[in-house]
């Protein structure tokens, strides 16, 4: 189903069978979370039309999806150097909208991962403002300020993260472990 969807929204005749597609996908889909990923996936590559075409579908089929796939479109259209003042602002919007750290730590690594880092670093550090308890938010950012050759900052936050008062799972601080021992 979510194939079919992918290649729906890249045609020119997507409003002819929206509706048709959008029957479909609330007869298949349980969850957003699949949809949720195409339209992750179509942000990180900058097609924004065809994401909102996805976020679009997802909400009619749940409607509580529909505020967090504006908000994600808008955080990635968003310039990729934002002063804390900023962040703080979109902070204040999103704090809502956002159900939990998964969304913009996926979105995150979606953008590292095609190598958008400062739009990568941008993202995870709101989402160290959103979810400052979450463990895999702060190694997430520390990840793309390295992508963005801060290593002093990642360092920093490497080891803020290791300090952290909720003890890390052991994959995640040997991890962190190993990336400090290659930084410093």
């Amino acid at each position: 189903m979510v194939e079919k969807i992918r290649h729906a929204v890249s045609v020119d005749s997507f409003s002819i069978i929206q509706k048709e597609l959008t029957y479909q996908a609330k007869t298949q889909l349980t969850q957003s979370n699949s949809l949720s990923e195409l339209g992750l996936e179509l942000i990180t590559k900058e097609r924004f039309e065809e994401a909102e075409k996805v976020f679009e579908i997802n909400s009619s089929i749940f409607p509580e999806s529909k505020n967090l796939g504006d908000c994600l479109l808008n955080l990635a259209k968003q310039n990729s150097t934002e002063t804390a003042a900023q962040l703080t602002s979109l902070r204040r919007s999103y704090q809502n909208v956002i159900p939990n750290s998964s969304c913009l730590n996926t979105l995150g690594k979606h953008f590292l991962r095609f190598g958008k880092s400062e739009k990568a670093r941008n993202i995870l550090q709101l989402n160290t403002l959103l979810f400052p308890k979450a463990s895999d938010v702060w190694e997430s950012y520390a990840k793309s300020l390295l992508a963005c050759q801060d290593c002093e900052k990642a360092s920093f936050y490497y080891k803020k993260l290791l300090e952290m008062p909720i003890p890390l799972e052991l994959e995640l601080e040997q991890s962190v472990r190993q990336q400090l021992a290659t930084i410093d």
